[in-house]
């Protein structure tokens, strides 16, 4: 049941999210009058990518995103930071790697 639920988190918070990204990148098809500005603007329109990133944790791990959260606050400073650091180093490359295929 936490697969289905983080897939179906994962696949409705990318589609929104790419809505918002279409919107940014072809503004004479946004449907309302103004963007939305500043750091709210920013969260506001965010907010699907978090609950997308959500959902793939839950897929990936079969666990809910407050267990995940638990198993990560018992490790001690030395995994969190070498285990944080190999995350952002592997997405990096992953997002640039993508990007660059796709764009």
């Amino acid at each position: 049941m936490i697969r289905f639920i983080g897939f179906f988190e994962l696949v409705f918070g990318a589609l929104i999210f790419a809505k918002i990204v279409s919107w940014i990148a072809h503004p004479n098809t946004y449907p309302f009058g103004l963007y939305p500005a500043g750091i709210g603007g920013v969260i506001i329109m965010c907010l699907p990518a978090m609950v997308a990133l959500v959902g793939l944790i839950e897929l990936i791990s079969n666990q809910p995103i407050s267990e995940v959260e638990d198993s990560w606050s018992k490790l001690n400073s030395t995994k969190k930071f070498f285990l944080g650091t190999g995350v952002i180093i592997v997405s990096s490359i992953l997002i640039v790697t993508v990007m660059s295929v796709f764009l």
